[in-house]
């Protein structure tokens, strides 16, 4: 069993640093993480030490609890089947999917849009009407500055 510890409080830090020093390994090579709080950036199972009923090692800790818990938090993980996670590197995460999603119906909507002639016409004066408000911005901003 290889552990990595990342506490907020530096007491239960210094506490588990004790009583795991025989377990404490790098975070490239542990098993898991033993944490006070949950931190979306870990890559690996999280055994939770807090107050809470949620908690995997119930505070205030005691040796042999710990010990107990920790057998018990390790079993668990290692029957969970393990996915080899570097074969889907390459494959776009939800959100990127979505976002081209998004892109893709939206020129699609355009297309749709510029086909048909009454749109077109539409379209074109709000262009016009954009760029004419846009230019008399841009002079009046341009006439103030130089006053």
């Amino acid at each position: 069993m290889k552990i990595n510890i990342v506490c907020e409080s530096v007491i239960l830090q210094k506490t588990l640093d004790s009583y795991l020093k025989d377990y404490i390994s790098n975070y490239e090579d542990c098993d898991f993480i033993i944490a006070d709080c949950i931190d979306e950036s870990f890559n690996k199972p999280i055994c939770l030490v807090t107050f809470g009923e949620d908690s995997d090692i119930r505070r205030p800790i005691h040796r042999e609890s710990l010990f107990n818990d920790l057998e018990k938090f390790n079993k668990s993980i290692s029957e969970i089947p393990r996915i080899n996670v570097e074969k889907f590197n390459n494959i776009l995460d939800m959100n990127e999917l979505e976002n081209l999603k998004k892109s893709l119906d939206s020129i699609n909507n355009l297309q749709d849009d510029l086909k048909d002639n009454t749109n077109q016409d539409a379209l074109k004066n709000e262009i016009e009407n954009i760029i004419r408000d846009f230019t008399d911005r841009l002079y009046n901003a341009i006439k103030k500055n130089n006053q």
